[in-house]
């Protein structure tokens, strides 16, 4: 197994490190990003979210069901899932997610290494256009992007981005190891750019698939995303608190009677 691909592995978690360290000298400066996530050449886009960027916390709310708030708190070392549906809410520790991390780059084979983990060669920042690309076996990702405001921006957004890689790959009912798009928000952070379209190119069975994520990014808050905020805050408090096999437990499926239905005369 190649040392310079193990230190790329063990090296991409090094970025939200980085992120706390240099916002904690510049303040966390409050902006909105909305998303949406397009499938193969679809029009209409499959998932929406927004995402709330105040005092060094991170709401993410979904637009189209509004039914799943995440709460991402690098200060505070936890991220907290909200479910609107059933009013409960699942708290995580970050060090908990950062611990099944290691233990799946422990596990992970050459064959996996191939697979997922881009080649340091083959990652491009070509700078004149601000666009960043990398490349690995299974798949590659092509990212637009446009100048921040302000270095807490990148910084801000390359973290929120880190950990909703992870979440994304360890709980979810399609994980795949986060490893590729970790090292695309480094690099991303490294170039002081900020995305505004990320391609991911995801290589399987001789064909491709592609998914396409189209930011909208607005540097302040409006009066409605305070408000946002603020029940966000109420729900921490009302919303009860459960284990993670509560809160990922399937919905029952309601049974159909087992007597027969009354004939009609």
């Amino acid at each position: 197994m190649s040392t310079a691909w193990m230190s790329q592995i063990f090296f991409i978690g090094f970025l939200g490190l980085l992120a706390s360290m240099l916002s904690a000298q510049e303040p966390p400066v409050a902006f909105r990003v909305e998303t949406d996530i397009y499938f193969e050449d679809n029009k209409q886009p499959v998932m929406q979210t927004l995402t709330l960027f105040h005092e060094g916390v991170f709401y993410d709310f979904d637009r189209v069901g509004q039914k799943s708030i995440t709460v991402i708190d690098p200060g505070g070392r936890r991220i907290i899932l909200l479910d609107r549906d059933r009013n409960m809410q699942l708290r995580m520790g970050m060090d908990e997610i950062l611990s099944i991390e290691a233990q799946v780059q422990q596990q992970i084979t050459p064959s996996e290494i191939e697979r997922l983990v881009p080649k340091p060669e083959s990652t491009k920042v070509i700078s004149s256009a601000m666009t960043v690309v990398i490349v690995a076996e299974s798949l590659e990702y092509h990212a637009k992007c446009i100048k921040p405001n302000q270095t807490s921006s990148l910084l801000q957004y390359a973290e929120f981005a880190d950990w909703s890689a992870r979440l994304n790959a360890f709980y979810s009912d399609r994980p795949m190891p986060p490893f590729a798009r970790l090292a695309l928000n480094r690099e991303i952070a490294k170039s002081g750019f900020f995305p505004s379209e990320i391609q991911r190119i995801t290589h399987s069975k001789g064909r491709d698939s592609i998914a396409t994520s189209k930011l909208l990014t607005n540097w302040a808050l409006s009066s409605d995303d305070f408000t946002r905020i603020e029940k966000v805050g109420a729900m921490l408090v009302e919303f009860q608190l459960v284990d993670a096999k509560a809160f990922f437990a399937k919905p029952e499926v309601a049974t159909a009677p087992t007597t027969s239905p009354t004939k009609r005369r």
